[in-house]
């Protein structure tokens, strides 16, 4: 599979369908990063966010929903159009 390509024509596919960006990246964050949102949490920082309590280590990595991820696409939206 060419990756660089396929990465492209997601990209564009996005750009066709309105979002202004679209990036892929991996789907780990770095560990800094875990371990502060899991400070986070402990802190009870995340209020009503309940979500967060019982599942906050799908935040650091994707795999935990879908186990057969190899990257993460992200895009965006202006909120003001």
């Amino acid at each position: 599979m060419d990756y660089a390509l396929s990465a492209q024509k997601i990209k564009s596919q996005a750009v066709a369908l309105g979002f202004i960006e679209a990036r892929i990246t991996t789907f780990s964050l770095p560990e800094s990063h875990a371990e502060r949102l899991q400070q986070w949490l402990a802190d009870g920082l995340h209020g009503s966010m309940h979500f967060f309590e019982k599942h906050g280590s799908a935040r650091t990595d994707a795999r935990y929903i879908l186990p057969e991820a190899v990257s993460v696409v992200t895009v965006a939206m202006p909120y003001w159009t």
